[in-house]
This record gives C-alpha cells, sequence and structure tokens, in this order.
C-alpha cells in the first residue's frame, strides 16, 4: 500500500465498547475536523454491553479488535492504528497479557526497540515510562532508557518530517525532555 494522502487508511479500534472508546471514535469521525483524504475504518464488534460496565465479552471484544488491526496493518493494508481505551483488568480476565496496547502491537509485529508515542497537532510525545505510578517514575528512569526512547522519538520525528518536508522546511523538530522530579523551567 502506497503512503499518499490519497489513498491513507487508518483503522480505529473502540477499545473496550462499555467505556467512552466509541463516543470519542463517532464525535471525532462527525467532528469535520479530520482530514477527508484519508479512509477511517472502524475495527471490531461492539456486543450489547451497559455503559460503564466493562465484561469478559466486552473485554473480548476489544481484544478481537486489536487482533484484527494488527493482520490488517501487516498485511499493508493499514497505514497507521488509532485505539481506544480498554478497561485492562477485565483484558487480563480474558487472557490478555501485556501492560498495554503499545506492547501488544510491539510483540505481534516482531519489534524490540519501540515506545509509547502521543502525537496531536504540533506536539509529539514518547514516553519513557508507562504503566506504572507517577511517584515511582523518578526511581524507574534510568539514562539508557532516556537515550534509547530519545533516539527513537528522534528517528520517528525525522521520518515524519522527511515525509512532510513542504510543510516542516523551515522548521526542524525539537525534543524536549521533561523531568517529573524537578519544576519545569520559567
Amino acid at each position: 500500500m502506497s503512503g499518499t494522502t490519497k489513498n491513507r487508511r487508518i483503522g480505529i479500534t473502540l477499545g473496550d465498547c462499555a467505556g467512552i472508546g466509541p463516543e470519542i471514535v463517532e464525535l471525532a469521525l462527525r467532528s469535520g475536523r479530520i482530514p477527508d483524504s484519508t479512509e477511517y475504518v472502524v475495527i471490531g464488534r461492539q456486543p450489547n454491553c451497559k455503559p460503564g460496565e466493562p465484561t469478559p465479552e466486552t473485554a473480548r471484544a476489544a481484544a478481537a479488535a486489536l487482533e484484527e488491526a494488527v493482520t490488517l496493518a501487516r498485511r499493508g493494508e493499514l497505514n497507521a492504528i488509532i485505539t481506544g481505551p480498554i478497561h485492562k483488568a477485565r483484558m487480563y480476565e480474558v487472557g490478555f497479557r501485556f501492560p498495554g496496547q503499545t506492547e501488544f502491537f510491539a510483540e505481534r509485529c516482531g519489534v524490540k526497540n519501540f515506545a509509547m508515542c502521543l502525537t496531536g497537532g504540533k506536539l509529539t510525545v514518547a514516553l519513557v515510562t508507562a504503566h506504572i505510578p507517577l511517584r515511582k517514575v523518578p526511581r524507574t528512569l534510568k539514562q539508557s532508557e532516556i537515550v534509547r526512547v530519545g533516539l527513537l522519538l528522534e528517528e520517528f520525528l525525522s521520518r515524519r518530517s522527511s515525509a512532510k518536508a513542504e510543510r516542516w522546511a523551515s522548521r526542524r523538530p525539537r525534543p524536549a525532555v521533561l523531568r517529573p522530579d524537578r519544576p519545569p523551567l520559567p
């Protein structure tokens, strides 16, 4: 599949349909604020459920959507995947063995060097730590991990800026490191 703007396909999993994922996806798709030049494919089924009450059935549906999304991406039928929020406790109950969706995709794609990345507008963030309480972050951070994720982020930003050269011609990505154990600089 070509990565050109005219035929980009982005898969969207709803997450646990008892949660906020389906509502967020519906609002986003109807907002008029997403590019018409991209095809958005909602992946997965929604079993009957009561909002706010995730069940093993809703977790199985969320897990099946993740499996379908990764299969489509590996076949080249999707250029990217957006994931809705899952209910981890219910997911673990039905056999999901990953700390989060990022780790799931990395394992299914055979990727060893990865990081969770969030991007929107002009801001892109790569997390050095994930799935731990904030109070544990300062003693968990290691210089080698900060460097690893920083280099990974730099590579991602460089690739993205190369793909959008005309939009980034006068701007270079500027990585920054935020530390929860220090106050922000003025």
